[in-house]
Order: C-alpha cells, then sequence, then structure tokens
C-alpha cells in the first residue's frame, strides 16, 4: 500500500501522457477512446485525480487499476464454462429445428 507521501511524489498524467502510459504498460488505448470514456455521457474512464486547470490529471497507479479492472475473461475460457454436458443441450436444439422445418413443409 502507498503511503500519502509515496502518492504525492507520483507524477500526475494528462489524457495523452495516460493513453501512451497505458499503451506501454500492455492495455492498448488511444487518447480519443480514454476522451471517450471520460466524457460525461459515458463516464467509465479511468478516475481524475485533480484538474490543472481545464486539464484532468491522472495518476498512473490508479490508472493501470481501471485498466485492470476492465480485462475480462477470453471467449474460449467463457466457452469451456457454459459448454452443455454430453451435448444434451445441441441435441434438444437439432430436435427442435426439425419440429419446425417439419411443420413448415406440412403447411
Amino acid at each position: 500500500m502507498t503511503t500519502n507521501k509515496q502518492s504525492s511524489e507520483e507524477k500526475l498524467l494528462t489524457r495523452r501522457q495516460l493513453a501512451a502510459f497505458l499503451t506501454e504498460h500492455g492495455y492498448p488505448t488511444g487518447h480519443s477512446t480514454l476522451a471517450k470514456y471520460c466524457s460525461p455521457a459515458i463516464n467509465t474512464g479511468p478516475p481524475a485525480e485533480c484538474w490543472w486547470g481545464k486539464r484532468p490529471m491522472y495518476r498512473p497507479s490508479r490508472a493501470l487499476e481501471w485498466a485492470q479492472s476492465r480485462l475480462r475473461p477470453s471467449k474460449d475460457s467463457m466457452a469451456a464454462k457454459t459448454a452443455p454436458e454430453n451435448g444434451s443441450q445441441g441435441s434438444a436444439r437439432v430436435l427442435q429445428q426439425s419440429e419446425r422445418e417439419g411443420a413448415a413443409t406440412a403447411a
């Protein structure tokens, strides 16, 4: 955990600098993307630490926490969790589809 003295010594970044910082640390982020996330309509961007005139200033450590919180599991790991066991769901779907086709040809 950082102390107040350590966090006050951390260099504050503008939004453009923050986009470059996040990209360097493995979170490819453009300036315009940050601008969109930080707009009042979206308001899901990294928290602004303070304001210098009309410019929001960001603390890099908090921005990294924000970027990490936006990570989600890969589609492969999600598919493994939601895959039906023994194909029971898949066979029911095939049966429903064949029933619909049979009803369409009967009409």
